[in-house]
């Protein structure tokens, strides 16, 4: 009997031990991602910043008016925050609609936002925040960063900064029935995003 015990409580603790690797080895996103997949991923994740990039410029331009819906619509929800840079360098936190909308009042004559290096700052791994407030889904997410120069005038003033702009990016794999069978596709949402100016003048 005590034997058996014996051999019981050790495999009780082996199955601990390998649960515990198991979950952190899920959440650093070891599990679950094909080498493809996460090629894809990263391509995807930075098109999507590509494309809020774009947006800021329409949005600052005035070029198109529903550029601020469109541009929320690349975020998971409507809560997502923003750092923005201010006049003398200090960075301040916003809600994302509020920065699109202070964007779009600016009383600048031209803006001109210019993005370069746009690139995967951190490898998608399993999101425990967004798997643990939907559990029943399954979200990856990593960090795309991007430089972005923002120029506009006014009169003569003229203002100019260089900020670093880090971006979280998630995906939620969902499956979709194509060609008579089911495929794994990816949705792919922005989070909040962060900065550190390089350079104001």
């Amino acid at each position: 009997m005590k034997q058996k015990q014996t051999f019981l409580t050790t495999l009780l603790c082996m199955l601990l031990t390998l649960n515990g690797a198991w979950a952190q080895s899920y959440y650093r996103g070891e599990a679950g991602l094909t080498p493809q997949q996460k090629k894809a991923l990263e391509r995807q994740a930075i098109e999507k910043v590509q494309t809020f990039q774009k947006n800021c410029e329409l949005i600052g331009e005035k070029k198109d008016k529903g550029a601020i819906k469109t541009t929320m619509d690349l975020f998971a929800d409507n809560n997502r925050m923003i750092q923005i840079t201010n006049l003398n360098g200090s960075v301040s936190n916003k809600k994302v609609r509020v920065y699109l909308n202070r964007l779009s009042l600016l009383g600048y004559e031209s803006i001109d936002i210019e993005s370069y290096d746009c690139h995967i700052a951190s490898k998608f791994k399993k999101s425990k925040k967004m798997n643990d407030l939907h559990p029943d889904e399954d979200w990856y997410e990593a960090i795309v960063s991007v430089m972005q120069r923002f120029h506009a005038v006014r009169g003569d003033f003229t203002y100019e900064d260089v900020v670093e702009r880090n971006m979280t990016v998630y995906a939620r794999k969902i499956q979709m029935y194509r060609g008579g069978g089911k495929q794994d596709t990816w949705i792919i949402q922005l989070g909040d995003i962060t900065a550190k100016t390089v350079s104001v003048n």
